[in-house]
């Protein structure tokens, strides 16, 4: 802020001046202040004051104005992509790179009002479920824009979210029956497929989810304890391939309790493997080595297990779910076996209980029922 300072002609009149500072200078890089003097009272220091204030801020307007939104999404990456994990950023890259930028990128950003905010969001409400997320990108880019001054108020904090379209009921996991049938089908029948029908039997009675049963070595499996430690997990990289890294929270740094049969067919599977790579000439005598791989070296793909369950189901007729609905499966089980959602939460990893009651909601109809029958048969007068 500029300050008024009295001073005395060299004809001793008394007078004010100022000096106020200009901002920097784009070319050089050096701060910009002008003085100003000669006034014969302190107020009209202070309104000359006043007007060059006005005209400095119109100057920053008209000189933002010409900012284009691009241009500060690519300031803004800049400091974002060191604060999170790559999974993180490729996830907030892809979404702003299909979505935001095809529709903002040329737009100058000063010039980006709540209602093309909110026309182009009831449009993504309408194309796809995850336009909410979309949404909160598109605000933080605002909120840097408005830190940086190249705005005065954030236009994305003004619309108004719109009704998501409703989600596909299709049930994604399976009951027991169906589960037995899923383990049953004839894909399994041939020998070279069983580390397949090892990792689904994995993921269905442990409830890991697939990119940390992709990474999971012989390490993290003790036979004298029956447990499962999952310290690692398979993310996507910054450039959309794969990368292994810590799980996102502690949470999901876990030890769990194994049954007898998924342990006996873990064991039965790194007898097997051993074989198979002695067949190809690689002696793995390391625990490191991955439980699910061709060489015991190098992990599969994210991508590998779907391609696995679309061949599998392609030799059945049975409902289909997806490789993640083995993680809901494994929940049904639990909250069907009356095991307190507490420890479900614990197994799973989850770092928020309400994470757990979303899949309860979802994934026990016939629970609800059998609750009710109880009361029903306790309260029965």
């Amino acid at each position: 802020m500029a300050k008024i300072k009295k001073y005395t002609t060299k004809d001793g009149q008394k007078h004010y001046m100022f000096r106020i500072y200009l901002g920097v200078d784009e070319r050089t890089g050096k701060k910009r202040q002008t003085t100003r003097r000669g006034f014969k009272t302190q107020k009209e220091a202070k309104l000359a004051i006043s007007k060059m204030e006005l005209q400095i801020e119109a100057d920053e307007l008209e000189q933002h104005s010409k900012t284009k939104f691009k241009q500060v999404y690519a300031e803004f990456v800049e400091s974002y992509r060191p604060s999170v994990r790559e999974s993180t950023f490729y996830n907030f890259r892809t979404m702003s790179i299909n979505h935001i930028l095809p529709k903002f990128g040329e737009m100058y950003i000063e010039k980006i009002k709540p209602v093309d905010i909110q026309r182009q969001l009831n449009q993504w409400a309408k194309e796809f479920q995850s336009f909410g997320m979309v949404l909160q990108i598109f605000k933080r880019i605002c909120t840097f824009a408005l830190r940086r001054g190249y705005i005065k108020h954030n236009p994305a904090s003004m619309v108004i979210m719109p009704k998501a379209k409703d989600k596909d009921k299709t049930k994604n996991f399976y009951t027991r029956d169906e589960l037995k049938q899923f383990f049953n089908a004839p894909y399994f029948r041939l020998h070279t497929r069983f580390r397949i029908y090892v990792y689904f039997r994995l993921l269905a009675f442990t409830g890991l989810r697939k990119s940390e049963g992709l990474v999971l070595t012989w390490s993290n499996i003790d036979f004298d304890k029956h447990t499962l430690t999952v310290s690692k997990t398979l993310s996507k990289s910054v450039n959309g391939g794969n990368v292994i890294s810590k799980p996102k929270t502690k949470e999901s740094e876990r030890t769990i309790l194994i049954d007898d049969k998924t342990l006996n067919v873990l064991k039965q599977w790194q007898i097997e493997q051993r074989k198979q790579l002695l067949l190809q000439g690689i002696n793995i005598t390391n625990l490191d080595a991955y439980v699910f791989s061709k060489d015991g070296k190098h992990h599969f793909a994210l991508s590998l297990p779907k391609q696995w369950l679309s061949t599998i189901y392609h030799t059945t007729d049975m409902p289909q779910i997806s490789v993640h609905g083995f993680r809901h499966t494994h929940a049904s089980m639990l909250f069907a076996a009356s095991v307190p959602i507490k420890e479900v939460q614990v197994r799973l990893g989850h770092s928020d209980p309400r994470m757990t009651m979303d899949v309860y909601t979802h994934v026990s109809p016939e629970i609800h029922k059998e609750a009710v029958d109880k009361l029903s048969n306790y309260a029965n007068f």
